[in-house]
């Protein structure tokens, strides 16, 4: 049994063979491949130079790999040291060892674009690491703050209607579901961690508390995760799901009661550094 006294990083660094073990499986690469799709749609303009992308929360490298394969110098900062061994021979394995730059830097230590350069990236990726983290504001301004002007920032968490929904299709208690929507945070499946959840109006009050304007809004998993053994259904099963998710996602009205929200956003040209 998991030591429940550890801190996020500390279990991620325990097993990081399971998250990457995840991203293998049907829902794994389903999230994985959504929340690309649309990162790579809303990538900022090239300019003159090499564009420099931060991951922040990278674990085992699959975003960092796919920006560096489409030019990109990405720095890939992660809380566990397990997770950026994973990521650093990914990026060998690939040829782009010196296109990603892997650190291991505490999140919620502070302190985090001054230490990564103010300013300095047309894109900052932050996908699952926000449900972790002591106060999402707080990475948010530093998220903002590394942003260079009309950097855009990548922000995948956990949706609040969908998890609900997610435990009430699966039979668990009324009770439970409704304590989850009182106190906005649940246990997560892999690692058993108590995770925050966020809806839409909250991610946008967040990002515009840190400078930052939404250009664009997605589901990610809006039914995937309630419709049984879809996988097993011959092959192209994933494909077909990826193509019904991919316009379920980009419905507004579906947003809320995703499994999670992707949000893009952008530094404009009057923003100071929160």
């Amino acid at each position: 049994m998991a030591d429940m006294t550890q801190s996020a990083p500390e279990r991620f660094d325990a097993d990081p063979s399971a998250y990457a073990d995840y991203l293998h499986t049907p829902l794994g690469r389903l999230r994985s491949e959504l929340s690309w799709r649309t990162l790579e749609a809303h990538l900022p303009r090239s300019g003159p130079s090499t564009p420099r992308a931060l991951d922040l929360g990278g674990g085992t490298g699959e975003t960092a790999v796919r920006l560096a394969e489409k030019g990109w110098l990405v720095t890939l900062v992660d809380g566990s040291p397990g997770m950026i061994e994973r990521a650093a021979g990914l990026a060998r394995s690939r040829g782009l060892g010196e296109r990603i730059a892997c650190r291991t830097l505490d999140v919620d230590a502070g302190g985090l674009a001054q230490a990564l350069g103010e300013g300095t990236y047309q894109l900052v990726v932050c996908h699952d690491l926000l449900e972790y983290v002591a106060s999402p504001e707080a990475l948010l301004r530093e998220a903002s703050a590394a942003l260079a002007t009309a950097g855009r920032l990548s922000l995948l968490v956990r949706g609040l209607a969908g998890e609900a929904m997610k435990r009430l299709l699966r039979g668990v208690g009324q009770e439970t579901v409704l304590g989850l929507l009182a106190t906005r945070r649940v246990r997560e499946d892999l690692y058993g961690l108590d995770v925050r959840l966020f809806d839409p109006d909250e991610i946008r009050g967040l990002l515009s508390s840190a400078g930052l304007e939404v250009v664009a809004e997605r589901g990610v998993r809006v039914v995937a995760d309630h419709l049984g053994d879809w996988a097993g259904a011959g092959e192209g099963a994933v494909d077909r799901m990826l193509e019904l998710e991919r316009r379920l996602g980009e419905t507004k009205e579906l947003l809320a009661v995703a499994r999670y929200i992707q949000t893009i956003a952008e530094r404009g040209q009057g923003s100071a550094a929160p």
